[in-house]
């Protein structure tokens, strides 16, 4: 259900004039009951609707051709609400494990901490349907946070950990990161600017190391100041934004600055370089929850893509030796069950095994008869124990007569 640790619910904007909150407890429970309702945000205009309030018309909607290059970056930014209204932004974040942890980068000034942590709702793909419109986004897609994990106030970063892996229905990615601390020669923020619609800048000359607010370089190289934007600007709510170098990697996050439409002036981001170590705890550094393999690479990729892998058509059975195709995997996603269809070009024995994105053995399914006409073979989304599979993307594996076909599948919750 919605309960929470705390005993508190924070919901997601609902647009309606009238609600009703359910409490349910056991008989034995009626006298120990207390609900009480804290806080009521009400509006008469949804977000970014009056327009008189909007961001700058110099701001970029993603949807814009300008964004075609970072499809991928794009799908993990979101903005997110606390306490009812406060907005900022944050990425998915992507980890050496590569196991779709649901970890959430942003700003540690935006305040989100212990006691308010459960009001934070994350909203996805809020962003314009159409290039130049700076509205009509759409606020359906959403996610609860779970924990705060880690941050540090030199670096002003601030890590959360989200109550599940998004629906993959909603297309989220992980970014990439690079801890190396390189300078980047140019660079792109993705970001929610006022609260509004996702917009992308682009800096197109080098970096500079800087002290917070100041212009002295290198100061104490605690942040990347971007000189002017080149493209766009960013704006209050824009703040805890991935900045991105050429290799498509979150070097830092917005911490604040002065940039605006008609007004070219700097902007610093934290570095992601600091905010590795960071105070050197576990509670004040990315170190750990990012790098759980200790493998200490310096910098990871983006996990995930922007589009499902597209069924590809069957190839023509050779003669002579066993083969064998994936026909369909339908539906995909899917929620309850999904039906795997194959082909073998001679009859034979046919094992179909389910892995997890890591390569872990998830259920065996067993072992089949296969006919050179279509065989189907239904997996209900559990484990070899039985138990619900969590949401996420998973791995069909055919074998037969050593041969191997592989085709991904994606559980919904």
């Amino acid at each position: 259900g919605d309960n929470r640790p705390s005993g508190r619910l924070g919901t997601p904007l609902l647009l309606t004039d009238e609600l009703v909150l359910e409490l349910e407890v056991t008989s034995a429970q009626h006298e120990e009951v207390f609900l009480e309702v804290g806080l009521v945000g009400h509006g008469y205009r949804g977000f970014g609707e009056n327009i008189s309030d909007k961001s700058g018309t110099c701001n970029i909607d993603v949807v814009c051709p300008e964004g075609d290059d970072w499809r991928g970056e794009i799908a993990s930014v979101a903005k997110y609400t606390f306490e009812g209204g406060y907005s900022c932004t944050g990425v998915m974040i992507n980890n050496t494990a590569e196991d779709q942890r649901p970890l959430f980068l942003t700003a540690n000034h935006c305040s989100v901490d212990d006691d308010n942590i459960d009001t934070v709702i994350v909203y996805w793909n809020f962003q314009s349907p159409v290039c130049g419109a700076q509205s009509g986004g759409q606020l359906n897609q959403f996610s609860y946070a779970d924990t705060l994990l880690a941050s540090y106030s030199t670096s002003d970063f601030k890590l959360l950990e989200l109550q599940e892996i998004p629906d993959p229905a909603f297309g989220v990615t992980y970014a990439g990161w690079d801890r190396s601390g390189d300078v980047p020669a140019s660079a792109v923020a993705i970001h929610q600017p006022s609260g509004d619609e996702k917009s992308i800048s682009f800096e197109d000359d080098a970096l500079h190391l800087t002290t917070y607010l100041s212009t002295v370089v290198p100061g104490n190289e605690t942040h990347l100041m971007v000189t002017n934007w080149d493209l766009g600007t960013t704006e209050p709510g824009s703040s805890g934004s991935p900045l991105f170098d050429p290799n498509h990697r979150i070097v830092g996050q917005l911490h604040g600055g002065y940039a605006a439409c008609n007004d070219p002036r700097p902007d610093w981001y934290g570095r992601f370089f600091i905010s590795w170590e960071g105070g050197g705890t576990p509670e004040t550094r990315l170190k750990d929850h990012l790098d759980p393999t200790d493998s200490g690479v310096m910098a990871v990729n983006r996990f995930g893509s922007v589009d499902p892998d597209p069924d590809p058509e069957p190839e023509p059975l050779p003669v002579g030796e066993m083969s064998l195709n994936f026909v369909s995997v339908i539906p995909n996603p899917f929620r309850i069950v999904t039906e795997l269809t194959y082909q073998l070009n001679q009859a034979g024995l046919v094992r179909i095994r389910i892995f997890d994105v890591r390569g872990h053995l998830v259920h065996d399914l067993g072992t089949f008869n296969g006919n050179v006409d279509e065989s189907s073979v239904a997996w209900d989304g559990l484990d070899q124990n039985s138990r619900p599979v969590a949401a996420g993307v998973y791995i069909i594996e055919l074998e037969a007569d050593g041969k191997q076909s592989r085709r991904k599948v994606v559980r919904l919750r």
